[in-house]
């Protein structure tokens, strides 16, 4: 089985998101949340073969953050491996500041560990996010 990361643009109005909102946001998708599937949704098939540049111990604290929430209250809504999180916008804006991209990560790579695109599209979500003023719910599921 792999991991699949998935993360979601939403109207910071609709902050604090409660489990229900979060769960629905992640399943149903409801017409009510404005969120467009072409832009406002990045889905990451095979992500576990990059979990561990996401491990909160893992050098790079900005990539555990914006992929697993760490230093987010974790929000329990059904998800197959950890919680989901909720960034609000300046969190957002932090985050896409300090994000690295593959370059960067190959880099300072020590071994020959190849670096895939995904963390880009990361970056490139978060950034897109900030530059709107939303919020970013995301997990692994």
């Amino acid at each position: 089985m792999s991991v699949w990361l998935t993360l979601i643009k939403l109207d910071p109005a609709l902050l604090p998101a409660s489990p229900a909102f979060v769960t629905s946001l992640f399943f149903d998708r409801p017409p009510s949340a404005g969120i467009d599937p072409d832009e406002d949704v990045l889905g990451i098939d095979n992500f576990d073969e990059l979990v561990d540049l996401a491990d909160p111990a893992a050098p790079h604290p900005w990539i555990a953050r914006a992929t697993r929430g760490t230093g987010s209250a974790e929000v329990d809504c059904g998800l197959r491996y950890w919680g989901a999180f909720v960034h609000d916008p300046a969190t957002v804006a932090e985050i896409a500041a300090n994000l690295p991209n593959s370059v960067e990560l190959a880099l300072e790579a020590d071994d020959e560990v190849e670096f895939e695109a995904d963390f880009d599209d990361v970056r490139a979500f978060y950034r897109q996010a900030a530059r709107e003023g939303k919020a970013i719910v995301g997990g692994a599921h």
